[in-house]
């Protein structure tokens, strides 16, 4: 028994891997938030569906071909009889009534019927069959209805390109969250192990009588918090976790890989050199990043199709020309004596009056271009606002974090002369803990700055839409 259960760790010392869950890097979850975010997927169905109002529009000046056939049963037919052709006799009679008020004298000669024809004109069994063709030839307002939907696509587009941005940023975010709260899990564990190591040297030191027992409750205080607080940042990081794999549609459980200090340093050197933050930036600089924002030129965009649609509504007051070409063929020829027959015409179409719907068609246009306007106008100045506001907040971590960093280097130097002076019994356990517990402070602190920094780096590389570029 002894020898399988060795085996078995053996085995399982050789396979780490398959002991532990998958590691889930940054560049993976962006790559699986534009592939499987149901938020980027509902908005590309909608730009699909919104594709689809140009070909809509469209289809007004595009011919349109129709085909239509019928049967029908008559309880009785009706046949004409025509004649075929007349002969001139001489019927030696006067061939009309002297007295019948016709100008000139009859005569003896008359019109005799060489032949007779006969038409069909309710048959039995009637079937015809019938192709139209119409053109429109003159149509004002589709011509303004194909330019707003060209408009409001490309509008749609560059939204949904947005909303690739937001939730690139979101799940970036959470990513940062996580890791951060992973890291202080890590710190929480290794504070949580010396807890114990000096909970265990207060016990033996107790016992020794060496030291007091109001020393070792309190040790055993401390472990006690640590043990709370790590707890509490195990939870927080599953619910950061949940909140990923809700946002990649993910199923299977995963660890998070921690971003180095490289990688971060990356992240912000291109601020540094950007004109942003040079103290002689203008407000020009300002506006020429607000302007190339896809929201921003979303907005515009959709004013633009607003417009386009009063004048669309306007257009509408003007008259349509159309061309219509229809073919029929039945099985009663009729008096033409053909089956078929075919028609050509040119229709000028004036809806003078419709009973004010044009009118009120206009105002709700003008009315809807005025509210694309004011909100074209107000994404710009939150735009603004956006960048201006991330500027500052990065400026204002880079300096919380770097007193951060000195004052845990001051707190790493405070507990390591505190620990050295309680072995050499020149501290009590009372100034360790001071110093222990000032140090986790310190730790913490700068992990939150760090958070604040690398949160604020990412804001305003969305407030500048790097990505889009």
């Amino acid at each position: 028994m002894r020898v399988l259960i060795s085996f078995l760790l053996v085995i399982l010392s050789f396979c780490p891997v398959a002991l532990s869950a998958e590691v889930l890097t940054l560049e993976q979850a962006i790559k699986r938030t534009k592939q499987d975010n149901l938020d980027i997927k509902i908005s590309q169905a909608r730009l699909v569906a919104t594709e689809q109002s140009f070909r809509k529009a469209l289809s007004f000046y595009l011919p349109n071909i129709s085909a239509s056939g019928a049967y029908v049963r008559n309880s009785v037919e009706s046949v004409v009889k025509m004649p075929s052709g007349y002969a001139i006799r001489d019927i030696k009679i006067p061939s009309s009534d002297p007295q019948a008020g016709l100008p000139g004298a009859p005569t003896t000669y008359a019109l005799i019927p060489t032949g007779f024809n006969e038409a069909v004109i309710q048959p039995i069994n009637y079937l015809t069959g019938a192709v139209q063709v119409s053109q429109a030839i003159i149509l004002p307002a589709a011509i303004g209805g194909i330019m707003t939907a060209q408009k409001a696509i490309a509008a749609t587009r560059l939204g949904h390109e947005q909303l690739k941005i937001e939730m690139t940023f979101v799940v970036t975010q959470t990513y940062y969250t996580a890791a951060s709260l992973k890291q202080m899990v890590l710190i929480q564990n290794q504070q949580l192990i010396s807890a114990k190591e000096h909970e265990k040297d207060a016990q033996l030191r107790q016992q020794a009588g060496t030291l007091s027992t109001l020393a070792v409750l309190r040790a055993q205080m401390e472990r006690s918090k640590i043990e709370q607080d790590l707890k509490r940042a195990e939870n927080s990081l599953e619910i950061a976790k949940l909140a990923l794999k809700t946002l990649l549609q993910l199923e299977q459980d995963f660890d998070i890989e921690l971003p180095s200090q490289k990688t971060l340093t990356e992240r912000v050197s291109w601020f540094l050199d950007h004109p942003l933050n040079s103290q002689n930036a203008t407000q020009n600089t300002v506006q020429n990043i607000v302007i190339e924002r896809l929201d921003v030129r979303a907005t515009l965009l959709a004013a633009r199709a607003a417009h386009l649609s009063s004048v669309t509504t306007i257009l509408k007051y003007l008259p349509q020309v159309f061309f219509n070409a229809k073919y029929n063929i039945s099985n009663a020829a009729g008096f033409s004596g053909r089956n078929d027959y075919y028609t050509l015409s040119l229709a000028l179409q004036w809806n003078i009056w419709d009973g004010g719907l044009r009118d009120a068609e206009l105002s709700e246009a003008r009315a809807k271009e005025k509210e694309a306007l004011l909100l074209a106008e107000q994404t710009k100045k939150k735009a603004q606002e956006d960048i201006e506001r991330s500027v500052l907040e990065v400026k204002n971590t880079i300096a919380s974090l770097q007193k951060a960093k000195d004052t845990l280097n001051l707190a790493k130097e405070s507990a390591r002369i505190a620990e050295d002076s309680f072995k050499a019994q020149m501290s009590t356990y009372l100034e360790v803990g001071d110093a222990r517990q000032g140090l986790v402070a310190a730790q913490l602190a700068c992990m939150g700055e760090q958070l604040l920094y690398d949160l604020a780096v990412l804001k305003l590389e969305k407030a500048l839409q790097l990505q889009a570029h």
